[in-house]
């Protein structure tokens, strides 16, 4: 024992009073803070969206999402197959994007998405067809370096005296055909995604225009019927009498019927239509509105505190949110008067929306104006210490 005493680092006072300091800093650093579900970075808990009773979400964290969802329709599925490791990776290299904005900021991410990606897959393809696990001067004898065997990081782990074994892939797999691959997929999903949502806004702009064959005159059954010719014999040597009949003709009795019971469907279907309508206006316009209001604020504070000071999606976003929203509500308002009215209206046609997405979109800008909050509150801050530097070396000059 004396002799592994004697071995042993020797540190002083000063050393181990230093070391001790760090850790209470690094303590104090992280004190009060949670960690953030995707990244696992730490973060102050008045800068991220919280989820749930401990989940929470970094601002950083949450504007990549919104521009994964903007941009391919939803989170890729494959951030949630992929490692942990490599799922951190992802949202952590996001972080260090802030200095892009718009389509470059999208760029940017798709590229960190193919490239964590393209690492897992070739890990994967490697150990399909890898050889069998051997310590490392095995490798080495079959003409493999150290800085090779290594960089596959492919290895096992087996207790004294065999220790850690490598494998090296048997034939090799070319990263650039993975990205390539992968890039392609990406770049398929985003466009299938940008005609689904164009063709969604070309329909809601469109409205509910009839088509030319609806608009077209209905065919009667009368009309669709076959004209058959009856020829009756007489005794006399004139010409036998010739007299027309329609196949399956209905009477006018009948028709009349026909349409009146059609018409009584449509009442039908047009106010069980409103009913709806009615329900869903009366229940959506508080909320909108209330929505409304905060997206105009918003707007008022991006402009009065400069576009610069906030990143450029958000104010984009700010401005669409509230743009449908307001159009929304003037739908509500509507419906609400004509019913206080007593009128009619068409319940197919009247709401540009239903209920689901309706609670979609009010849910999409509800996290939108969290994120703005969260800015806001930052810009104050900047604002503020901006304002206190002067004063600050004003009171270091007097002091000297």
């Amino acid at each position: 024992m004396a002799d592994v005493a004697e071995t042993m680092p020797q540190f002083s006072a000063d050393e181990l009073s230093k070391a001790m300091d760090g850790v209470d800093a690094a303590l104090d650093d992280i004190a009060g803070k949670v960690t953030c579900r995707y990244c696992n970075l730490f973060v102050d808990p008045m800068e991220s969206v919280q989820k749930g009773a401990n989940s929470f979400t970094c601002k950083e964290c949450k504007r990549v999402d919104m521009i994964l969802y903007r941009n391919l329709g939803e989170r890729p599925s494959e951030l949630t197959t992929m490692s942990l490791r490599d799922q951190r990776e992802f949202w952590q290299r996001s972080h260090s994007m802030d200095d892009a904005d718009g389509q470059g900021k999208w760029k940017l991410i798709r590229a960190a998405l193919v490239e964590v990606r393209a690492k897992e897959v070739q890990r994967r393809e490697i150990k399909s067809v890898g050889g069998a696990y051997l310590p490392l001067a095995v490798h080495m004898a079959q003409g493999w370096t150290k800085e090779q065997v290594e960089s596959y990081q492919d290895y096992e782990e087996h207790p004294a005296p065999i220790g850690r074994l490598w494998r090296v892939p048997v034939k090799s797999v070319s990263v650039e055909d993975i990205k390539s691959s992968i890039e392609k997929e990406l770049l398929t999903r985003e466009r299938t995604f940008k005609k689904k949502r164009q063709a969604v806004d070309k329909s809601k702009a469109s409205g509910s225009k009839k088509s030319p064959a609806q608009d077209a005159e209905p065919v009667t059954s009368s009309q669709k019927s076959a004209e058959v010719c009856v020829i009756i014999p007489t005794d006399s040597e004139e010409e036998p009498v010739k007299i027309t009949k329609t196949a399956g003709a209905k009477s006018a009795k009948q028709e009349a019927r026909e349409k009146a019971a059609m018409e009584k469907k449509q009442a039908r279907e047009n106010e069980k239509a409103m009913k709806s309508a009615r329900t869903l206006a009366s229940k959506s316009l508080g909320p909108l509105s209330s929505l409304v209001n905060n997206l105009k604020a918003a707007t008022a504070a991006i402009e009065k505190k400069g576009k610069d000071k906030f990143h450029d999606e958000l104010a984009d976003a700010v401005a669409e949110a509230l743009e449908k929203m307001e159009k929304w509500q003037a739908e509500c308002t509507s419906v609400v008067h004509k019913v206080q009215n007593k009128q009619n209206f068409d319940g197919h046609e009247v709401l540009s929306f239903n209920k689901a997405h309706f609670m979609t979109e009010t849910k999409a800008a509800q996290a939108l104006m969290a994120d703005f909050r969260v800015q806001v509150r930052n810009v104050n801050e900047q604002n503020a210490a901006a304002k206190l530097r002067p004063k600050a070396c004003a009171k270091k000059r007097a002091q000297k």
